[in-house]
């Protein structure tokens, strides 16, 4: 199966993408998704009453963005500690989105993750400089963290862009153990979506 562990919806706020598009194009691509909306699981939930999903969320931190995934409940914004003790107590997998994008404010400074994350996204499509997706590869090789990639879609046209090819899973720790010999895959997504984000930032 194809599963893209990083997709926003428009309950992060700065997407447009609606609950209905994502279905239909997860059903027509046969795709699987984590949903991590920005701060929130209110449409994770909401779309994982219609459609098989991991419910996830990208979370600010006061020293970066982290995701967390296979959550059961929402988790506010805060330190890094708290926020990864929150994950625990659900019994979530730590997740870190595009830890080396250089063109990324919010990502996680310290490069001391690999103490306390479980997958590591080595493929962002939003990532301009491929080098940097490559640096968080070598990363998660030299520390033996588990790999994973996502498109961090906000439209309908970079859903897929990036995924994980593995077997199919019934749990979170079904999923650990097939994404120890899951593939990379995806492309980079065009130039123009970022400045699309940017956009809806300014006018939503």
């Amino acid at each position: 199966m194809k599963c893209d562990l990083h997709i926003h919806t428009r309950y992060s706020g700065h997407s447009l993408l609606r609950l209905e598009t994502i279905k239909k194009i997860c059903e027509k691509k046969q795709l699987m998704v984590a949903v991590t909306d920005h701060n929130t699981i209110q449409g994770a939930i909401k779309l994982k009453k219609h459609l098989d999903i991991i419910v996830g969320e990208e979370i600010m931190t006061d020293e970066g963005e982290i995701a967390g995934l296979f959550l059961s409940e929402e988790i506010k914004p805060g330190p890094l500690a708290e926020v990864i003790d929150t994950i625990r107590d659900q019994d979530g997998i730590i997740y870190i989105p595009h830890p080396f994008d250089r063109l990324r404010k919010a990502r996680i400074q310290d490069y001391s993750f690999s103490k306390y994350a479980d997958v590591v996204e080595v493929f962002n499509s939003r990532c301009l400089y491929q080098a940097d997706n490559e640096k968080a590869r070598l990363y998660a090789q030299e520390n033996r963290l588990l790999t994973g990639a996502g498109s961090d879609s906000h439209t309908l046209f970079e859903i897929g862009n990036g995924y994980v090819e593995m077997e199919e899973f019934n749990s979170k720790n079904e999923f650990l153990k097939n994404l120890k010999v899951a593939n990379i895959s995806g492309k980079t997504s065009p130039i123009w979506v970022h400045g699309f984000t940017k956009l809806l930032k300014m006018v939503l």
